[in-house]
């Protein structure tokens, strides 16, 4: 959804002010805490970005059986004070928004929704080289795409998107106009309509 989902319709600063984050560089998830969204390599990914960028924070946004142990680790990893566990929420597009890099950690996915929802909202995406995740990320065009399950190649692509505005500006406009050229909801709606109609009607017609 391009309306809900849109740069100038969102209000980062809130969420930044309700989380502590000021101007703190901030990296971010949002799924459900099960293995297959794989967060601890997200954190252990962290654990390796704050070594270099001490002042970075983090959004884990989402619930789920694994959160105990995933709280437990970035405790390990002494990420505490760098996390922020938001649990279930419904304004997403206002965490996304927060977000200087939305991370995809996944060893498995379909067609993921809060890629299309960062990209729509014109941030730049880190993500893993599963299943239907490359027909939305276009690899230094759109965002970046990284091995499932590598934590340093995950925490690479993060700092190399934090240490560069203008790449985030780049990968930002061209992930939006992904988004409105091929996945918005209202093209979505007129290619499946368009299927449907052209099933329906006589074969020669």
């Amino acid at each position: 959804d391009i309306v809900r989902f849109n740069p100038s319709k969102v209000d980062a600063g809130r969420i930044r002010k309700e989380f502590g984050l000021q101007t703190a560089p901030t990296v971010g998830m949002v799924g459900r805490m099960t293995p297959q969204k794989n967060y601890p390599d997200f954190l252990r990914a962290l654990a390796l970005v704050r070594t270099v960028i001490p002042t970075v924070r983090a959004l884990l946004v989402g619930d789920g059986p694994d959160r105990p142990a995933i709280e437990a680790l970035a405790t390990q990893l002494d990420l505490g004070q760098a996390c922020r566990f938001t649990g279930v929420r419904d304004d997403i597009p206002d965490l996304l928004a927060a977000m200087d890099v939305v991370v995809l950690a996944s060893v498995s996915e379909g067609l993921p929704f809060v890629v299309l929802e960062a990209l729509s909202l014109g941030r730049p995406v880190v993500a893993t080289t599963v299943n239907g995740v490359p027909e939305l990320v276009e690899d230094g065009c759109t965002g970046l795409l990284v091995p499932p399950r590598d934590p340093r190649a995950l925490a690479e692509g993060m700092v190399a998107i934090l240490r560069n505005p203008e790449l985030v500006r780049a990968l930002g406009m061209a992930g939006r106009n992904v988004i409105e050229t091929r996945f918005s909801l209202g093209l979505m709606i007129q290619r499946l309509e368009g299927f449907y109609t052209a099933c329906l009607l006589p074969e020669g017609t």
